[in-house]
């Protein structure tokens, strides 16, 4: 859906339409390539140096809730957040 009711839709040729709250008729043809998006962020498998340490920062992070950690248990869900935020520069690395 688009914002005001309207919604993408193909017409039988293949070319995006945008059709107005359920009518059949084709309001403005939108050209194709405001309809197709490339990736602007090239992701690769984070190298296993990445993934180790959000593995072993996201293990602490379970650890800390389950066992009281001086300094560490108030913050587990911070911690797993951090564990995914090391996961995700690994991705883009």
């Amino acid at each position: 859906m688009i914002g005001g009711g309207a919604a993408i839709v193909l017409e039988p040729s293949g070319r995006p339409a945008v059709l107005s709250h359920g009518h059949d008729r084709v309001r403005a043809v939108v050209p194709t390539q405001y309809c197709t998006r490339r990736p602007t962020v090239k992701l690769h498998a984070p190298s296993r140096g990445w993934f180790i340490a959000s593995l072993v920062i996201a293990v602490i992070a379970v650890l800390s809730v389950l066992t009281p950690i001086p300094n560490l248990t108030a913050y587990g869900a911070w911690v797993a957040i951090l564990a995914y935020l090391v996961l995700a520069v690994g991705n883009l690395a």
